[in-house]
């Protein structure tokens, strides 16, 4: 059914896309996808225009609150991807937020060629396990028809939507944990590049990427969270957001909150079993943000 959506889309697109950013060495090396070049971006989709400057990209049209379904990609999974899509469009969000875990080769192919038959944007924050060259492969790839609909949003330093700011923080912090030398990573370098770029705002900011901040309790009461994206947070000034690891219980509110963060779920595949047992169902999750702060449904 999602295909036929496609035809709701009335659009002017242009999309210049990045490949990956540069390398950072050390123990643990990695590709700095906060710093590759960032696309070039300025397509409408119905009643929204996704349009970039430099590093900020903006989003107008959305409503308050923002309805956004979020996920993490399907990498290892060898699902079906068409009930997934069904179950996004039953959501009705206005944009899709796929945080890491997007595949290699075919299967990352037919990804982000299926989501770009979606009638919403797609904005891909990278995780420790993405290569940022293979994306940018698949999103070369496109018709011209669905060029722009699916973003690396990894180098946007701020995502202007609905009386909101989105801070993607892409990568394995350090590089700790990334899949190999060519996946995504964070370092200080590009937090202090980050904390540099963005504008002076009054808007409430989220942070939307892989890693949670710190203070976050693990196994047997262990950090699981990162210092790094904590500091990040601090000088940002985002108090909440949506992350795709660890698996760890994180809160689930139902009234709106700036300081809550929210898992993502895989979009396809088992259940996750967290930390403490629990089990987060796969498939999109619902996600309301505005001013006043973030909630989110639980998948079912």
């Amino acid at each position: 059914m999602h295909r036929f959506f496609i035809a709701l889309a009335v659009f002017v697109a242009s999309c210049s896309c990045s490949d990956g950013g540069p390398t950072a060495g050390g123990p643990t090396p990695y590709v700095r996808c906060a710093a590759a070049e960032p696309a070039v971006v300025d397509r409408q989709v119905g009643a929204l225009h996704v349009r970039s400057e430099g590093r900020m990209l903006t989003i107008e049209g959305a409503t308050a609150p923002l309805r956004a379904a979020v996920f993490r990609g399907p990498a290892l999974a060898d699902e079906p991807l068409p009930p997934a899509l069904d179950a996004i469009e039953a959501l009705r969000p206005e944009i899709l937020l796929l945080l890491g875990s997007v595949g290699e080769d075919a299967g990352l192919e037919a990804l982000v060629s299926s989501l770009s038959e979606l009638p919403m944007p797609t904005l891909v924050v990278l995780g420790g396990r993405d290569h940022q060259d293979a994306l940018a492969r698949a999103i070369a790839a496109l018709p011209a028809s669905t060029a722009g609909l699916v973003v690396d949003a990894s180098p946007f330093r701020s995502v202007r939507v609905a009386g909101i700011e989105l801070i993607p923080v892409a990568g394995a912090p350090l590089g700790r944990y990334a899949q190999d030398d060519r996946a995504c990573g964070l370092g200080t370098d590009e937090v202090d590049a980050i904390v540099h770029d963005l504008p002076e705002s009054p808007s409430t900011r989220f942070l939307v990427g892989f890693a949670a901040p710190s203070p976050l309790p693990g196994i047997e009461a262990g950090e699981a969270g990162s210092p790094l994206v904590r500091d990040l947070a601090s000088r940002a000034s985002a108090t909440g957001g949506l992350f795709a690891w660890p698996d760890v219980p994180m809160d689930s509110p139902s009234a709106p909150s700036r300081t809550a963060r929210l898992l993502a779920p895989p979009l396809v595949g088992p259940s996750t079993v967290l930390s403490d047992g629990s089990r987060l169902p796969s498939g999109p999750r619902l996600v309301e943000l505005s001013p006043d702060g973030l909630r989110g449904e639980t998948p079912h």
